[in-house]
């Protein structure tokens, strides 16, 4: 019995999660330039009220929808975009929420229980870069200790597995079958 091989199908996820990441990047660059021209036009020298509210709301809203994460995880398989996507976001709102904090507060701690909220926000977002660098730096260092790794040869074993077996219940099947099992593979 020879096992045929399949045809080849190229997977464009990547390139839309580099589109999704565009996206987000140029969405926190042009945020965080608004913010920065705020703060150094209108706040810097003397404080505004004004500026004080707008980077409150901006930094509590982006830290809301940053936190929207956890949610849709809860809702993994209800067709809410890809996951990829939103963690993206979370990425770059919490970064846009970060940096709004932190020009709110004045760069000051403020009272004691300000103080102890600052610092578990800046852990938050200090374990959440740590993360971001674990993430892109880690597997393609591993891929580059194991030249080939031993994954894609147990998935290559796996799939040849299933084509014995699927070649095996074709061979039982009707004749559509087993030509639609021969011309599909």
């Amino acid at each position: 019995m020879e096992i045929s091989t399949s045809r080849v199908r190229v997977s464009t996820s990547g390139r839309s999660a580099v589109r999704a990441e565009r996206f987000w990047q140029g969405f926190a660059f042009l945020s965080l330039a608004a913010l920065l021209w705020m703060y150094f036009a209108r706040f810097h020298n003397a404080p505004d009220r004004g500026f004080l509210f707008t980077s409150g709301i901006v930094g509590s809203a982006s830290g809301a929808l940053a936190a929207a994460l956890s949610i849709r995880k809860r809702f993994a398989y209800q067709g809410l975009g890809r996951m990829s996507a939103w963690l993206t976001g979370h990425i770059y709102l919490g970064l846009i929420s970060a940096v709004a904090v932190l020009l709110h507060s004045g760069m000051r701690p403020g009272g004691r229980l300000t103080a102890i909220l600052f610092c578990f926000f800046t852990l938050t977002v200090a374990s959440g870069l740590l993360g971001l660098l674990i993430a892109r730096r880690v597997p393609p260092l591993l891929t580059k200790i194991e030249e080939n790794p031993a994954l894609l040869e147990d998935l290559i074993d796996i799939r040849g597995e299933c084509l014995r077996g699927l070649h095996e219940l074709a061979a039982l099947g009707s004749p559509e079958f087993r030509t639609l099992v021969r011309e599909g593979l």
